[in-house]
């Protein structure tokens, strides 16, 4: 969802209650810009409400609380629905002596939608299986947490396994940490035959609970190869070879934003 394009819908569920009385309702998520998303009603007509999205709040940050993929169920309730109301068309269209060429059109519509159904279907049943700890699994990263040259996703590893009311949510951990918030399992992709140890995460699977939380866009800063985002610049006229160094000291090295003119500057490539 984070990377996708604006005019982009996902289908989903959501609902302002949390517990095992939550009401959910079928809707359309539909990107209209980089920071807002439309709810619409999932027949596509009616706008519920336009949500911007913050670092905690949307439906990136409020996956698996406030919003979650269809569930099997879900699916097949609106594909009765669709059913029901296509008969329910096909009687007014006898009525009114629809043209053969509309009928065909409708019909032709019908069956797209049905095998989108068994498609989103199928989809979903792949999606909601069980990992286990010590899986290495991906997780999309948001544009405001990475630098434009960053990889689009974290590569994680699944420490604990947390039931939260119904649901099971998944504590992930990256080198220096746990991660702040609970995953969704909608929300992971396991990675396979890779293990924790190839990627150096065997120390935190092992000592996860001594270790402070980590953000995304912490994690993402460690992997990156240009030191996350942000940019940071220093005005050294010494050799930067210090602390008192900003660029030092953050674990980079000068750019071409720094100290104009500096042939002293010993931080670089």
């Amino acid at each position: 969802m984070t990377a996708a394009g604006k005019g982009s819908q996902f289908a989903c569920e959501d609902t302002e209650e949390l517990g095992d009385g939550a009401n959910w309702r079928r809707v359309v998520l539909r990107k209209i810009s980089k920071l807002k998303w439309e709810i619409i009603d999932e027949s596509g007509v009616e706008v519920y409400e336009t949500i911007t999205t913050t670092e905690d709040k949307g439906p990136v940050a409020e996956w698996g609380m406030y919003y979650r993929s269809p569930t099997e169920e879900s699916i097949e309730a609106a594909a009765n629905t669709t059913t029901a109301e296509q008969k329910k068309q096909m009687e007014v269209d006898k009525e009114i002596m629809e043209s053969p060429n509309r009928k065909r059109t409708r019909q032709a519509a019908f069956t797209s939608l049905q095998k989108q159904g068994r498609a989103m279907k199928k989809k979903a049943k792949q999606s909601e299986g069980p990992v286990d700890v010590g899986t290495i699994v991906q997780v999309p990263l948001d544009d405001v947490d990475r630098d434009r040259v960053d990889n689009p996703t974290l590569t994680l590893v699944v420490l604990e396994l947390v039931k939260v009311t119904r649901r099971t949510m998944y504590r992930l951990g990256c080198k220096v940490g746990p991660m702040q918030n609970l995953y969704a399992r909608s929300y992971i992709r396991p990675v396979p035959r890779m293990t924790p140890k190839a990627l150096s995460l065997d120390n935190v699977l092992a000592n996860y609970k001594s270790m402070p939380t980590c953000t995304e866009r912490k994690a993402a800063r460690i992997v990156s190869p240009t030191g996350g985002q942000g940019m940071i610049s220093c005005q050294c006229k010494g050799k930067c070879d210090t602390k008192r160094c900003k660029c030092k000291a953050a674990g980079r090295i000068c750019n071409s934003r720094c100290h104009k003119g500096n042939g002293k500057c010993c931080n670089h490539d």
